[in-house]
């Protein structure tokens, strides 16, 4: 197990684009049901992933504007929220 965030930090260090983002969305995947169950209604998490697959299907600049809207979307509400 991971001690702390610097020793993940040192190991993804490496890592190309899309193992990164095949990362990210493997950890949202991981957690998504927590999001949905609060907040039902609410698909900007969701959208974000699908986006991001997106992608890692076909990395054009089309497919990483859309994945940057909508991670941009959802840290606005986020923020909004806090």
């Amino acid at each position: 197990m991971m001690k702390n965030f610097k020793e993940i930090r040192n190991m993804i260090k490496g890592f190309s684009r899309e193992k990164n983002l095949k990362l990210a969305i493997y950890s949202a995947e991981l957690v998504l049901h927590i999001f949905e169950e609060k907040y039902p209604q609410d698909d900007r998490p969701r959208k974000a992933i699908e986006a991001a697959k997106k992608c890692i299907e076909s990395d054009t600049e089309e497919n990483r504007d859309v994945a940057d809207y909508y991670a941009a979307r959802a840290d606005a509400y986020y923020i909004a929220d806090i």
